[in-house]
């Protein structure tokens, strides 16, 4: 029997950079808790459930692209306090570890969240530090 695979990518959208609602916050949380349980369920039925959690990712034209235009001693400040890997991620990165996932390489990977964010840290900007 052939394994389907299912894959629920949570892409994270930022309306600000430094504000994010509780309530998207909280759809994303119940997304990575209920994978688990999704899994357990359909497991039987040979579908595997996981989730692909993006970090901050760098696209022309994205929120982040916009921000590193306009602000870019914030923006070189906060890559280089917040993200230990010295940069921001690329949609492609996200797109190699979703395709993975739904490959047959994965299979035995089930009913977990994949952070793919470089070990952001979270950092605050400049003009917010409290030294």
């Amino acid at each position: 029997m052939t394994l389907h695979r299912l894959c629920f990518p949570q892409a994270i959208r930022r309306r600000n950079l430094w504000r994010e609602s509780c309530f998207h916050n909280l759809n994303g949380y119940a997304l990575i808790f209920d994978t688990e349980r999704w899994a357990l369920e359909f497991i039987p039925h040979g579908v595997r459930v996981n989730t692909v959690s993006p970090g901050s990712i760098l696209v022309d034209g994205n929120g982040w692209d916009r921000y590193r235009i306009a602000n870019p001693d914030y923006f070189d400040d906060y890559v280089r306090h917040g993200f230990p890997m010295g940069r921001l991620g690329t949609a492609e990165e996200v797109a190699d570890v979703i395709v993975f996932l739904a490959s047959p390489r994965a299979h035995w990977i089930n009913g977990r969240n994949i952070a793919v964010d470089g070990l952001e840290q979270p950092h605050a900007p400049l003009d917010r530090r409290p030294f």
